[in-house]
């Protein structure tokens, strides 16, 4: 899609959102998005204090799992609580064999990265790694991965670093705008890319 036909959707989807109140739903609630961004604003700080914790090794995998689950559920203005996120988490966690190893790489590539190449180059490695460690014939859950660090990512810089959600991505490839035949890992960085395009456009 050239520059001005990616403007012309953008303006397109802006316009839609105000036909619909500038609205957002979360979990059967419908909120002005201001009031959602506020609640997820003042959700940050427990967030990234328990994800910290976690980070500088005053909590171990298991403990960071558990603490990101009651969290999950308390501030559940995410989505994080369904197969993609939590879920796909516990199952990272729960093989014991590999829970050293998984700890290590948990925190390397949960860490904010600086940009859509960097984030990419995390993800490859954090897929390529975490299925090392997985027993075999258990599921693979790559396509996870990036919505899952995303997530983890956004607490640190909630106002760089965007979360990738399947919505979003289907609209953008049905678009046009994102290749239906790239890596998850990929399609997050291209992901990215466009949300500040779409960022510079809204401002």
């Amino acid at each position: 899609m050239n520059s001005q036909a990616f403007q012309a959707a953008s303006l397109r989807w802006l316009q839609g959102f105000k036909d619909k109140g500038m609205k957002v739903e979360n979990q059967g609630e419908t909120l002005p998005f201001l009031e959602f961004d506020a609640l997820r604003e003042k959700a940050l700080p427990d967030l990234l204090s328990m994800l910290t914790k976690f980070m500088e090794g005053h909590a171990d995998l298991v403990q960071f799992r558990e603490s990101s689950e009651a969290l999950a559920l308390k501030y559940n203005l995410w989505g994080f609580t369904g197969f993609s996120g939590q879920m796909t988490l516990n199952q990272l966690v729960k093989w014991p064999e590999a829970s050293a190893r998984m700890e290590d790489l948990f925190r390397v590539h949960l860490r904010a990265p600086s940009s859509p190449e960097n984030a990419q180059e995390s993800l490859d490695a954090l897929c390529l790694k975490s299925e090392e460690l997985i027993p075999r014939g258990r599921p693979k859950r790559s396509g996870a991965i990036p919505y899952l660090a995303s997530y983890f990512w956004q607490i640190q810089e909630p106002h760089r670093i965007p979360v990738i959600y399947a919505s979003a991505r289907d609209l953008l490839r049905a678009e046009g705008l994102l290749e239906i035949h790239q890596t998850p890992c990929s399609t997050y960085a291209a992901f990215w890319k466009i949300q500040e395009d779409l960022a510079r456009i809204y401002k």
